[in-house]
């Protein structure tokens, strides 16, 4: 059974129990010296740090803890965690000095950036283009040294290293660079994106490459996803010969 209603996304996690729970909750009363009763038009009020109970096997904690983890995107550094905690200690902090509810505050503040933006001469939509960049980078699953052979073929399995490929160009991109590929090994380095693009610049720089072809590479590198980062170095390098090695 799916729940859909007070219990949607909540279950058990000792035994998996999703069909009945004891949640501690509040209710206003109207109280008299003849006794009480729930306050006219006042319901139960629980919240993720109400004691729940499991009726099947007596499992107890905070409701939050029974609520079902949701299915999250890779995290190849292992530190996507704490990068929303920050996330929200910004977003309690600005409900504290708004009063926006939680199911409003995070399109709030992001409507309120954009006039931050507007009186600080800030472009945001170039800063959400590099915040999305990187997400891409940090959800994506072949981040570390061996990314670099996980993206190494395109979707038809057609090798992107040796030659200069079109594959990685789109509308509007500068057009390919006639030279020689870089010989470079990008397995091994850092598989942030802009240590890969660093790595690749300073090989191209050592290797004769003016700093006009460079950033036409560099341009189009950051044009996309993660995955066009990679695709972008690899079709204009090469594995080195023995000589680059020493």
């Amino acid at each position: 059974m799916t729940n859909e209603n007070c219990l949607e996304g909540i279950r058990c996690p000792g035994c998996g129990n999703e069909d009945r729970l004891f949640i501690t909750a509040t209710i206003r009363a109207d109280v008299t010296d003849d006794g009480a009763e729930p306050a006219d038009g006042c319901g139960m009020h629980w919240d993720d740090a109400s004691l729940a109970i499991c009726p099947e096997c007596d499992r107890d904690g905070p409701l939050g803890d029974f609520r079902t983890p949701p299915d999250l995107p890779p995290d190849p550094e292992g530190v996507n965690d704490r990068r929303a905690e920050w996330a929200g200690i910004a977003l309690v902090a600005f409900r504290g000095a708004t009063g926006a509810d939680e199911e409003d505050a995070l399109g709030d503040l992001i409507a309120d950036l954009m006039h931050w933006a507007d009186r600080h001469n800030f472009d945001f939509d170039a800063a959400l283009d590099r915040a999305r960049f990187h997400y891409d980078a940090e959800t994506t699953a072949c981040q570390e040294a061996d990314s670099v052979a996980c993206l190494s073929t395109d979707n038809e399995g057609d090798t992107m290293t040796g030659t200069h490929s079109d594959a990685a160009r789109r509308p509007g991109s500068p057009a390919p660079v006639e030279r020689p590929n870089v010989r470079i090994s990008l397995e091994g380095v850092d598989g942030n994106a802009l240590s890969l693009i660093g790595a690749w610049r300073n090989a191209a720089r050592h290797q004769g490459w003016t700093e006009a072809e460079i950033e036409a590479v560099s341009h189009e590198a950051l044009s996309g996803t993660y995955a066009h980062v990679l695709r972008t170095l690899l079709s204009h390098s090469e594995p080195p010969d023995e000589d680059d090695a020493e």
